[in-house]
């Protein structure tokens, strides 16, 4: 097949969860014979490197950047355009050089199939019409994540107005969104069916593929280092909600292991870590915040225990399933094993479903070896039989074969 991808950002280096994905299935369907091209987004004040052009290049045919205007006037010209339309959603990518390059793509080369990644880059779909297989590969529901962020900024920050106020004002703008313009896609890409289900709710006639991220098993493996007793491990960019739920955790959880074990040390490995969280490591005592570390391998191999304090309802969590890989048990909460469909709880995994409950199960894993070695044997072969790349880059050739059948039947 020859496939166009879109793309919000360049795959390479892969260091976040968008990146990863792209990267290990570009990588993927090159080594099984597709040809590859790619139209992606630069930052305006960045030269796209030379070396990452050159790693690209490996398994695509050709790479197509395009500068990526951030301009602070700019970006509120737009965000004052298009606040209360459907383009929201989109307003951060809206680009008529990115446009005008899209469709000279499609003149010049005849493509089996054009792959849309993420939801920031679906209004380009209309550009092309009829022309193409469409796919969306969204990851996970907008309109989910703005609900999710909505009730708990309501429950844990009641007085944070403005933000209240954004999500309440853009989640029926972005359930617009979905339910009409996903119509655009012969097939739309989720990574858990809780997002497949939210959105069928939306609009009953989506076509959606449930295909979740895999993980590099040859990369993340046991490296036989050393394990460290009573050691925790935590690994994420510290973006987004991250911070505040190791926040919690530290506060809510790990004084209580610390009471029972005080020899206890909980690493936070991570970039930018805020302020906040690191002053309040220094409070606690017994917690290493690292920034951002070449290699999170080593950190996660001496940890007795990953620890997973997540509260997103939606999508999945690249970091359980490198530890998972790793041989690793992860004690997590219910979210944090959301799309692991075959993940069975003290089998593959550990759930704890309150801070008690939390701090109990990691007291109990860190003083019963045996235990932890069988379950994460258990994750490892996981893995190994259901998340390599592999397994999972199938899915996605069944995903394009069936949006190109899809177009050519006229659906």
């Amino acid at each position: 097949m020859k496939i166009l991808f879109l793309l919000t950002e360049p795959p390479f280096p892969p260091f976040n969860g968008v990146r990863i994905k792209t990267y290990n299935l570009l990588r993927g369907l090159h080594e099984r014979g597709h040809e590859l091209h790619l139209l992606f987004f630069v930052n305006a004040d960045e030269e796209f490197d030379f070396n990452f052009k050159s790693e690209i290049l490996k398994f695509c045919s050709s790479i197509h950047p395009v500068k990526k205007d951030e301009r602070c006037i700019r970006l509120l010209k737009n965000f004052l355009l298009n606040f209360f339309r459907k383009d929201i959603i989109t307003f951060r990518f809206i680009s008529a050089n990115f446009r005008d390059e899209l469709k000279k793509l499609v003149r010049s080369v005849s493509f089996d199939v054009v792959h849309v990644d993420l939801i920031s880059l679906t209004r380009y779909g209309q550009d092309l019409g009829c022309l193409n297989p469409l796919v969306a590969s969204v990851n996970d529901s907008y309109s989910l994540w703005l609900k999710n962020k909505f009730f708990k900024s309501l429950v844990l920050n009641p007085y944070g107005l403005f933000e209240l106020m954004f999500y309440a004002v853009t989640f029926p703008i972005a359930v617009f969104f979905e339910k009409k313009v996903y119509e655009d896609f012969e097939k739309i890409h989720v990574v858990s069916k809780v997002d497949e289900c939210f959105l069928l709710k939306l609009n009953s006639h989506l076509d959606i593929a449930v295909i979740p991220n895999g993980v590099d098993t040859d990369f993340y493996k046991p490296l036989g280092v050393s394990v460290h007793e009573n050691e925790l491990c935590f690994v994420g960019s510290m973006g987004g909600e991250n911070a505040a739920n190791v926040l919690g955790f530290m506060r809510e959880v790990f004084v209580r292991i610390r009471e029972v074990i005080p020899s206890t040390r909980l690493f936070v490995v991570g970039k930018n870590p805020p302020s906040e969280l690191i002053q309040q490591a220094n409070l606690v005592g017994g917690v290493y915040v690292t920034g951002f570390v070449n290699d999170v391998r080593p950190y996660m191999e001496r940890a007795a225990l990953i620890v997973d304090p997540t509260s997103k309802s939606c999508g999945i969590l690249n970091h359980v399933l490198q530890s998972m890989a790793m041989g690793k048990v992860v004690v997590g909460t219910t979210s944090s094993f959301l799309a692991i469909e075959g993940a069975v709880d003290d089998e593959h995994m550990v759930v704890a479903r309150s801070s008690e409950d939390f701090a109990s199960k990691i007291i109990f894993l860190l003083k019963n070896e045996s235990v932890r070695r069988k379950i994460g044997l258990n994750a490892r072969g996981l893995m190994e039989n259901s998340y390599q790349w592999g397994n999972i880059v199938s899915q996605y050739e069944r995903m394009y074969s069936e949006a190109i059948e899809k177009h050519a039947n006229g659906f």
